[in-house]
């Protein structure tokens, strides 16, 4: 049987920042490790409501046509990662390649991210 394995969690913050969180989760009944815990587990499966929060708080200085422009790019870009999963398994499958086209989907993998976070770092 596998034994379960965890992690930490340290953040620093403003202690009034802190204080008042902490106060308006206490209201709610919950604590910070169930929010936190929660809030992971979302993203983790890839909630996409729990991203657009995310990101919503995360960017408030964007306008809703900003913010809906970003997600529409980065959906398509999600299809086209779906698309090459798919193209590499058929290839790799046929071709014996698979191995390369990995290595390949991870070069692609980066320069997705250095475009999302360009990108991102103009519309905020």
């Amino acid at each position: 049987m596998a034994t379960a394995s965890t992690a930490m969690l340290n953040v620093r913050m403003n202690r009034a920042t802190k204080e008042a969180g902490d106060s308006f989760l206490a209201e709610l009944g919950i604590s910070v490790s169930e929010l936190t815990r929660a809030l992971w587990e979302k993203l983790a499966r890839g909630d996409s409501e729990a991203r657009r929060e995310v990101e919503r708080i995360m960017a408030p200085g964007v306008d809703a046509g900003q913010a809906e422009e970003a997600r529409r790019k980065r959906a398509a870009l999600d299809r086209a990662d779906e698309s090459w999963e798919r193209l590499a398994a058929m290839v790799g499958e046929r071709s014996g390649l698979g191995a390369s086209l990995s290595d390949d989907k991870e070069a692609l993998a980066e320069e997705r991210l250095a475009y999302l976070q360009e990108k991102w770092g103009e519309l905020a």
